[in-house]
């Protein structure tokens, strides 16, 4: 009897030691997953923030640190919404309360945070909930991605545009500007005054409608081969007869 009990004792203590291994090898292994995302943040090209569910900051990066122009200490502990453009603050707000009262990540939301050094910087917030044991959300994550470039491009393309709109506007031939359905989006100034000299038609009267009801005298067939073969070849095509009495 004795020695059945110590038998069972022995298995018992192995089985705990076991236990107790595989415990600290998953600590272990939990630490080390820690540290290697602690450096990926801490390293990472994009500001990345967390954030308590009174809106205060917890943690920041260095990265967000270079760009917002402050210390990590004059950071930490502020609230967030301190660094947000004015404009972007009551949405920026909205948008903190939903994702902490329902646990949904957000992407791509776009405002200006302010920088001590440059001003304000757009960027691109992508923000997930982080939950604590008993599944409630705690904190959450804010990556914020500096897209100042990408902005700067869109605005030297809408610069171009801008210019290339001029110029057809003012251009000495008739311009109209359709959709794929034929509907009039835009006629530039030398179109509008023909229109106007020669069958009394405003230019805005012609704007949202089809191009074969709304032009007098058109080559209807004419135009829809044409645009047939438009949007089949992808290559431009011309109406040498096309001309209004």
């Amino acid at each position: 009897m004795e020695k059945e009990l110590k038998k069972r004792l022995e298995k018992r203590i192995e089985a705990l030691e076991k236990q107790l291994f595989e415990y600290k090898r998953r600590e272990e292994q939990t630490e080390i997953a820690e540290k290697i995302y602690g450096a990926f943040v801490e390293n990472a090209n994009d500001c990345i923030l967390t954030i308590d569910t009174q809106g205060i900051i917890q943690s920041v990066n260095t990265y967000a640190v270079k760009k917002i122009g402050y210390k990590k200490e004059e950071i930490t502990g502020k609230r967030f919404i301190e660094f947000v453009s004015e404009k972007d603050v009551e949405k920026t707000g909205k948008l903190l309360k939903v994702i902490f009262d329902n646990g949904k990540s957000i992407e791509d939301f776009i405002i200006n945070l302010k920088s001590n050094i440059n001003g304000l910087f757009p960027v691109e917030l992508n923000i997930s909930p982080l939950y604590d044991n008993k599944g409630q959300v705690t904190l959450i994550q804010v990556i914020a991605r500096d897209i100042i470039e990408s902005v700067k491009i869109e605005d030297e393309k809408e610069s171009i545009c801008n210019k290339y709109k001029d110029m057809i506007y003012y251009m000495m031939d008739g311009f109209i500007l359709c959709d794929k359905d034929l509907t009039i989006l835009e006629v530039n100034k030398r179109f509008g005054e023909s229109l106007k000299r020669n069958f009394k038609i405003e230019a805005g009267n012609v704007i949202g409608k089809n191009i074969l009801e709304a032009l007098p005298n058109i080559p209807k067939n004419e135009v829809l081969e044409i645009v047939r073969k438009v949007t089949k070849t992808g290559k431009p095509e011309k109406i040498d007869k096309f001309v209004y009495p």
